[in-house]
């Protein structure tokens, strides 16, 4: 694979910031699907008067995908011999011979707020705001033959494309109070609208809801809730409402949120109309809740427990046809972070995940435990001239049967065939720093051709082999 990239930050005035970036990413390796070019473009802008009263915030996001889909390597022996070269890369089902995707999406936000009674400081006062997202999306299937034989189109190639485009625009009362504590609140009304569409179907949804947010903070603890509610569309009776609290004290950090979602599945699960897949569905809405908590001490030990649960959740099942779950089902997560300095120069860290799931149906697969440890080290030779770190850092997860990948519809759905996991990937960083300039090196998968080369980033699409990153 080869990646080119590179970005720009302007600071054109003290109170106006322009960035640009650009990523490139081209992979034509021996297990991946051939001839893959993928293109990113991100931008915003930053802007505030000198008094506060007015501010705005913007991005954008621009990607495109495109490329050879060959379902992803089947030949599973030979992939775990390392003396293997793999000539002979097998489809999944050999009916997708000959396919290609093309994808791409377009996202653009914005935000803006007016305080016209705000004081000299512009530290508080009263006004208004708008918020707004406009996301368009594209993404296509084609081959020269097709699952179900091409059975309703009578031509010599075959596609499945879905075109989806949504916004969502919010506009209310925002009040800055200058007061710690409870530093800011807004109230608003917001509408939603989204659409999704194939060559022979369109199906849409929106929304009129309510919406508000207050915070504060101070030097010892801060808090934040917001949340809406849908009162008019196809969204009616939907929320979501979620909050987080945080507090410090000698050293010790401690925190909680929550969140509580009612909404709709998205609106690719409900109706479906192509050469390969066909569907038509009307779900119900899905119920969602987490609590969490964690503890920390200044920053060497961190621990996190997470409480998940479900309520009629839609999956997609072996064959990748959409599905609701009837009953419920739940993730227990905890998580502990360690960051040990062992001298001034020398830092190891280890972060491991303890995950495990229940429920009326096995539709939620996931590694019961994941590690990734770390060496960091820094210094600095002819007296500060040139500063140099390298560092060593490790992954490795337990098996487990993770979800399979779709190419006709871009889902991934539940497998029984094939696990993944029990490998070690292990990358390893030098960066130096003269003046102002700063040079890396990024080696990754370091240890390629010393273990079982049967690891995957998911069943039958491996991941990359030893690749190196230049940095300037």
């Amino acid at each position: 694979g080869q990646l080119f990239g590179g970005y720009l930050t302007l600071n054109a005035h003290e109170r106006l910031n322009f960035f640009f970036d650009f990523q490139r990413v081209s992979a034509r390796g021996d297990y991946f699907s051939q001839d893959n070019l993928s293109d990113q473009v991100k931008a915003s802008s930053h802007y505030r008067t000198k008094n506060n009263q007015y501010s705005y915030q913007t991005a954008l996001l621009w990607n495109k995908n495109r490329g050879r889909e060959s379902g992803g390597i089947t030949n599973t022996d030979g992939f775990s011999n390392p003396d293997s070269l793999i000539t002979n890369r097998e489809l999944i089902n050999i009916r997708w011979n000959d396919s290609y995707f093309k994808a791409t999406q377009f996202n653009l936000a914005f935000s803006q707020q007016y305080l016209p009674f705000a004081d000299s400081t512009g530290a508080k006062g009263i006004g208004v705001y708008h918020e707004g997202d406009f996301r368009t999306s594209n993404r296509t299937f084609f081959s020269t033959d097709s699952i179900l034989g091409n059975w309703y189109l009578d031509s010599a190639e075959t596609r499945d494309s879905t075109r989806v485009l949504s916004t969502d625009q919010q506009v209310g009362l925002v009040f800055q109070s200058g007061v710690k504590g409870f530093s800011y609140a807004k109230v608003g009304i917001g509408y939603a609208y989204g659409t999704l569409s194939t060559d022979s179907i369109r199906r849409t949804q929106d929304a009129v809801y309510l919406s508000g947010e207050v915070r504060g903070e101070t030097k010892s603890f801060d808090w934040r809730a917001k949340g809406r509610y849908h009162i008019i569309g196809t969204q009616v009776g939907g929320f979501d409402i979620r909050g987080n609290l945080r507090a410090e004290l000698y050293g010790l950090e401690v925190g909680a949120d929550a969140i509580f979602q009612n909404q709709m599945p998205t609106l690719q699960s409900q109706q479906w109309y192509g050469n390969d897949f066909r569907w038509n569905n009307n779900w119900e809405s899905t119920y969602y809740q987490k609590l969490g908590g964690y503890a920390s001490y200044n920053d060497y030990i961190r621990l996190g427990v997470n409480l998940n649960n479900w309520s009629r959740p839609v999956y997609y099942d072996e064959s990748a046809l959409p599905m609701q779950l009837e009953g419920a089902m739940q993730l227990i997560q905890t998580e502990l972070n360690v960051r040990v300095p062992l001298s001034t120069w020398l830092i190891v860290t280890s972060k491991t995940t303890f995950q495990v799931t229940s429920g009326s149906g096995d539709i939620l697969r996931l590694p019961t435990w994941v590690n990734r440890s770390g060496i960091f080290g820094k210094w600095q030779i002819y007296e500060g001239a040139l500063k140099a770190y390298t560092g060593l850092e490790s992954m490795v997860y337990s098996k487990y049967k993770a979800n399979a990948y779709m190419p006709v519809t871009g889902v991934f759905h539940l497998q029984n065939g094939q696990e993944i996991g029990n490998f070690f990937y292990l990358n390893a960083v030098a960066g130096f720093r003269i003046g102002t300039a700063e040079i890396y090196v990024l080696a990754e998968n370091v240890a390629e051709g010393l273990f079982n080369r049967s690891y995957y980033a998911a069943p039958y699409y491996p991941l990359a082999d030893r690749t190196i990153h230049l940095g300037l």
